[in-house]
């Protein structure tokens, strides 16, 4: 939930602190009043590409700075991920953007890249405005919606733990010389048979698990290789 907006020398803006409370809130004016100039603040705290032109005239730098409390989004797993400090109660999204052309990004006073700024902002704000309902179209955020309607945190959890054990498994792989030669020298040769490309298959690793772990992050280099990759395909299925 946005707790706090903070805004300076944007636009027609020199100083505006508003604070939010749980519930809902409303900002209403007249044509003019400026609803348009904050919603426009907001859109760089969500990674919108920065213009000097936004600079209050006059002034050297224009800052906004957003608090969240992000108690209900679960979102640990993503600050982890990208080594920012995490508090639930508190979280602050900064953007500054001076005269000179410059634009800075913060997240939790940590320097940030534009596109993790917008990553991050687009799990914490959503704007909808007529006939832009894309986020609809997002396949992430139709599967939270399926999480949050299914109740499955524990098992999205254990999933999600799971997963990135299994890219680890894959690094390791890649990392060994010996099986991506080998790998290599399956595309380059023609196997005249669907039963001899399984049995050196099943030949050239140690059990059927392994096998199948490499077989998935190999399936890209195996285009064209048609029949000996359905016949993969059935014995993942069947396995």
């Amino acid at each position: 939930m946005l707790k706090q907006l903070y805004i300076k020398n944007f636009t027609l803006i020199d100083e505006l602190n508003i604070d939010f409370h749980p519930g809902f809130s409303v900002i209403t004016g007249e044509t003019g009043a400026g609803k348009s100039i904050i919603l426009g603040a907001i859109h760089l705290l969500l990674g919108q590409r920065a213009d000097t032109r936004q600079i209050k005239e006059g002034r050297n730098k224009c800052i906004v700075e957003a608090h969240f409390d992000l108690s209900n989004y679960h979102l640990e797993d993503f600050f982890q991920k990208n080594n920012i400090d995490y508090d639930a109660s508190d979280c602050i999204l900064r953007r500054e953007v001076s005269s000179s052309g410059k634009s800075r990004a913060f997240i939790n006073d940590t320097p940030v890249s534009l596109t993790l700024m917008r990553e991050c902002g687009e799990l914490l704000v959503d704007i909808h405005s007529q006939h832009q309902n894309l986020l609809l179209q997002k396949e992430d955020f139709q599967m939270s919606v399926v999480d949050i309607i299914a109740d499955d945190k524990p098992l999205l959890s254990d999933y999600k733990h799971h997963y990135a054990d299994y890219l680890q498994a894959v690094r390791k792989y890649e990392e060994q010389p010996e099986v991506m030669e080998w790998l290599d020298s399956w595309s380059s040769r023609v196997i005249p048979s669907v039963e001899e490309f399984c049995k050196t298959c099943i030949k050239n690793f140690y059990y059927f698990g392994d096998f199948f772990v490499k077989w998935r992050f190999t399936r890209g280099k195996m285009i064209g290789m048609g029949k000996p990759v359905a016949a993969l395909e059935a014995m993942e299925n069947r396995y």
